[in-house]
């Protein structure tokens, strides 16, 4: 039996370098990648600090990229030395619930290294992945770009556009990101397309605001200023128009309603561990709206944002801090956990 590296979930704070079995071919609409590069998500850290539950054994990992090693008879889309971006989740496109455009709602579909409703499926920290509805879950991969051109356009840039679209941003608008961890930069770039006059980036870490400020956002401290006083003093008085939240915190979300103007937007895309308490008829009489969720479209946004990688209007290599062999892997987890090092997105290289 040939055996591959990966990082197993072996329960809260252990996700383990382990020699595991390689994947095959399960059923004739599979593909198997060979992973060249993988990333560790935000939410890969809940399920290691126990937010999210997991079983035991599981790959985890859903930001990856690779080869296409084997394909399944039915797979005609793809063939064996295409480079590929792995969807973090794949759906079947012909159920009810793809149909109905449900989010995750599909009935043969999951998400690769995370917690799903038919049992957990291994995922891309690893050397090679089975891609189950492989038609549906790949997306060839431009000439002439990198690996780490297009590494957070798996996940964390997807989610940012999500983020700024949903924030119905506005040419000469100003913008708030509370957050400036790989989501919250993504949103920051991609807030820029739609031609706001001012793009504030918060956070608690100065090496972060650093990056944030070399994509073009104006920085805030909240660990120094109170940051929704402190937006409201560079927007005449009145706050910003559109407040994205990127971390998942009661407090994030409420500085975000605290630094939105009158008839505003929020747009929040981070993940929640605690409940958040809402006052609706503040919410009300002040017309802020609030918009929450996750991309599941991305088969429509990611071939976007390649094109915009490709044609230089995003750039997101800034906010890869690390690049690191996978069998470094349980040191980049505790990095990314402590933030040590200066760690803001740290990316994992099978077979270096």
């Amino acid at each position: 039996m040939r055996t591959m590296k990966a990082m197993v979930y072996r329960g809260v704070g252990k996700i383990l370098l382990e020699d595991v079995p390689r994947p095959t071919i399960l059923e004739p609409t599979d593909a198997i990648v060979r992973v060249t590069l993988t990333a560790i998500c935000g939410s890969d850290l809940h399920i290691y600090k126990g937010d999210f539950s997991l079983d035991d054994g599981t790959i985890i990992g859903h930001e990856f990229i690779g080869v296409v090693e084997e394909v399944g008879e039915h797979v005609t889309d793809f063939k064996p030395g295409d480079r590929v971006l792995v969807y973090p989740g794949f759906k079947c496109g012909v159920c009810e619930g793809c149909l109905k455009e449900v989010p995750f709602g599909c009935e043969k579909g999951g998400m690769f290294g995370g917690p799903n409703p038919r049992g957990s499926l291994h995922g891309g920290q690893a050397e090679y992945v089975r891609i189950p509805l492989a038609h549906k879950a790949l997306c060839r991969i431009p000439d002439g770009m990198s690996d780490e051109d297009v590494m957070l356009a798996t996940d964390m840039l997807p989610t940012g556009y999500f983020a700024a679209e949903n924030g119905d941003i506005k040419p000469g608008d100003t913008v708030a990101v509370f957050g400036c961890g790989p989501v919250g930069l993504c949103a920051q770039i991609c807030a820029q397309l739609f031609g706001p006059s001012k793009v504030f980036g918060v956070d608690m870490l100065d090496y972060r605001l650093k990056v944030a400020e070399q994509l073009g956002s104006i920085p805030i401290n909240a660990s120094k200023v109170d940051a929704p006083n402190r937006i409201r003093e560079l927007t005449d008085g009145i706050g910003v128009n559109v407040a994205i939240e990127a971390i998942g915190t009661p407090a994030t979300f409420y500085a975000c309603l605290q630094s939105a103007r009158l008839t505003s937007n929020i747009s929040s895309v981070g993940i929640y561990s605690e409940p958040v308490e809402l006052f609706m008829p503040i919410l009300c009489v002040t017309n802020k709206r609030i918009t929450m969720g996750l991309p599941y479209k991305l088969s429509e946004y990611v071939p976007k944002l390649l094109q915009l990688i490709a044609a230089g209007r995003i750039n997101t290599r800034p906010i890869i801090s690390h690049v690191l062999p996978l069998t470094e892997g349980e040191r980049a987890y505790d990095m990314f956990d402590k933030k040590l090092d200066g760690a803001v997105k740290i990316v994992l290289k099978p077979g270096a």
